[in-house]
C-alpha cells in the first residue's frame, strides 16, 4: 500500500499529540446514478499537524478485505467522497463497510483517525401489504431494508384510480395500518386500491404490489328543500404529523430496566401529548419503543416493547385518550440517532417516539 514503506516507531511529543478525525454524516448511501444519495462523503479534519505529505482512506468489506483507496499528497482536503466502485471500477456489494485514514506527517510522523462504519444498500425495501381480515379497513403491513426504513406512505385510490386518502409517517412501517374512510366521504363505487411506498435511509424506494378494497355504491344524501347540492369529491386526507422524542432516562430514571415505574414527573410532560389526542376528532398517535446496542437483539426487542406500552398504558388508563387512537411498537435497536461509542450517544438511542397525526 501507498503508506506501508512509511510506517515506523512512533516518535514521541512533548506536547500534546497531533490527531486526525474522519466524519460521515450520513452514512447510508446507494450509488445508483439515480442523484439520490449516491456518494458517501467524509469529512477530514487535522490538528496538531505541520506538513502533510501523503494522506490515504482505506475502505474495508465486512470481512476486513480493502475494496477501495481513496489517496493524495500534499495538504489534505477538507473533504472526499466514495463512489462505490472498488479499486478495479466494479460496483461494491451491499453490505456494511469500515473507513478508516491514516496520515504521513514530515514532522510527526504516521497518524491514524479512528475508523467509521458506512451502509451501502442498493436495494429497494421489500414490501408486503394485506387486508386484515380480523378488522375491517385496516391493513398489515411490513417493509424490511438492509439500511432501515426512513419514511413511508400508504394511498387508497379509488375505482376511477383518483387518490383518495393518505396516511404516512416517518420511521419504521407499522405491522398494522388504521384505514377507515372520512364521515360523509363519497366514493365511486367498484373496486379501489391501497398502495404502500416507503423509501430505505440510503434513498432507495419501494412499494407493494395493490391491494383490493371494495367501495360499495352509496345512497345520495337527501336534497336540502332549500337548495339542491351535488356531493362534492372526496379529497385526500391530510393530517399534520407532530413528533416529539423523550429520553427513557428522563421518563423511567437512570439504567431503566423492566421493574423500573415510570417517574411521578413524567405526568407532567406526557399530559399535554395526551389532551392533544383528547381534543382533536380522528387524531390518531404511534408509540415507538428505542433501546441501545447493548442489549441483545431479542432482549432489545422485550425491552423497547415495554417501555412503550408503560406510555400507553399511562395516557390510557391516567389521562383517558381512547386507546384505539394509539399503536404501540417496540424497535428494539435498529434505528439508532446517534453513535453508540459513547455513553451520550447510547443515551439518546434509548428513547421513546410518539407520533401524533392531527387530520386538517
Amino acid at each position: 500500500m501507498l503508506l506501508a514503506a512509511l510506517l515506523t516507531s512512533a516518535p514521541s511529543w512533548a506536547r500534546k499529540p497531533p490527531s486526525l478525525r474522519l466524519f460521515i454524516d450520513d452514512p447510508y448511501f446507494s450509488p445508483n446514478r439515480d442523484q439520490v444519495k449516491d456518494l458517501l462523503a467524509f469529512r477530514l479534519e487535522s490538528e496538531g499537524m505541520k506538513k502533510i505529505t501523503t494522506w490515504e482512506i482505506r475502505i474495508e468489506d465486512s470481512a476486513g478485505a480493502t475494496q477501495r483507496t481513496l489517496t493524495g499528497t500534499g495538504p489534505m482536503p477538507e473533504t472526499a467522497v466514495w463512489d462505490g466502485l472498488n479499486d478495479f471500477g466494479a460496483a461494491c456489494a451491499d453490505g456494511s463497510y469500515l473507513a478508516s485514514l491514516t496520515a504521513w506527517d514530515s514532522k510527526r510522523g504516521v497518524v491514524s483517525a479512528q475508523a467509521e462504519n458506512a451502509m451501502l444498500d442498493l436495494a429497494p425495501p421489500i414490501i408486503s401489504l394485506a387486508r386484515d381480515r380480523k378488522s375491517l379497513g385496516d391493513f398489515l403491513a411490513s417493509a424490511a431494508d438492509l439500511s432501515g426504513i426512513e419514511h413511508w406512505k400508504l394511498e387508497i385510490r379509488d375505482s376511477k384510480g383518483d387518490l383518495s386518502d393518505i396516511r404516512a409517517s416517518s420511521g419504521a412501517v407499522p405491522s398494522g395500518i388504521a384505514w377507515t374512510p372520512e364521515e360523509n366521504a363519497v366514493f365511486p363505487p367498484g373496486q379501489g386500491t391501497a398502495i404502500l411506498f416507503a423509501s430505505d435511509r440510503a434513498g432507495n424506494r419501494g412499494q407493494s404490489p395493490p391491494v383490493g378494497i371494495a367501495f360499495p355504491k352509496t345512497e345520495a344524501p337527501p336534497k336540502a328543500e332549500t337548495e339542491a347540492r351535488a356531493p362534492e369529491p372526496a379529497a385526500a386526507r391530510k393530517y399534520l404529523q407532530m413528533t416529539t422524542l423523550f429520553s427513557i432516562s428522563d421518563l423511567f430514571g437512570p439504567d431503566a430496566g423492566m421493574n423500573d415505574d415510570l417517574r411521578p414527573e413524567a405526568a407532567a410532560v406526557l399530559a399535554p401529548l395526551a389532551q392533544v389526542l383528547s381534543d382533536n376528532p380522528g387524531s390518531r398517535a404511534v408509540i415507538l419503543g428505542h433501546v441501545d446496542s447493548q442489549a441483545r437483539r431479542q432482549d432489545a426487542a422485550v425491552l423497547s416493547s415495554h417501555f412503550a406500552w408503560r406510555i400507553y398504558s399511562h395516557i390510557v388508563k391516567r389521562d383517558g385518550v381512547d386507546k384505539k387512537k394509539v399503536a404501540v411498537k417496540g424497535l428494539g435497536n435498529d434505528v439508532p440517532l446517534a453513535r453508540e461509542n459513547t455513553a451520550g450517544g447510547r443515551s439518546r438511542n434509548r428513547r421513546i417516539e410518539i407520533q401524533i397525526f392531527i387530520p386538517e
